[in-house]
């Protein structure tokens, strides 16, 4: 029997649902590979997003991040223009990869399974309450 507070991701990954935060990485990415497609409207393709070698030519260890821009109000950090370079940055390269060599159906469905892939069929939490207290209870 299943508690109120049982773990859900076991439940995502039977079902090959996405997690919400999920499906938002991957509408990102997505808008990503249209973006160096060139396939997205004239407003949204004037964006900048470059490396940041492209912004100095200092020698750093996030050389070839996607150069991300200060804000100062924090409802400035919840808009795509923000999120996205951070997205694209946290995502490894061997998916990014993909966005040159497959097509944007191939590149979501790689995407998919690959954050599928990376969720758990049993809770991975060290001592964690709720898996302890399902078993007291059997």
């Amino acid at each position: 029997m299943n508690r109120y507070n049982s773990h859900t991701e076991p439940l995502f990954k039977i079902l090959e649902i996405l997690k919400i935060d999920d499906l938002l990485k991957v509408q990102e990415l997505k808008l990503f590979y249209k973006y160096r497609h060139g396939i997205l409207p004239v407003y949204l393709l004037n964006w900048n997003i470059i490396p940041n070698y492209n912004i100095h030519s200092h020698d750093t260890r996030k050389a070839t991040n996607i150069h991300t821009s200060m804000t100062r109000h924090e409802f400035a950090k919840k808009s795509l223009k923000h999120n996205l370079p951070h997205t694209i940055n946290d995502t490894p390269e061997l998916v990014l990869e993909k966005i040159i060599t497959h097509s944007l159906k191939g590149f979501a469905y790689y995407l998919k399974t690959y954050i599928l892939q990376r969720y758990h069929y049993a809770c991975t939490i060290s001592d964690c309450y709720v898996c302890q207290i399902s078993l007291q209870n059997h």
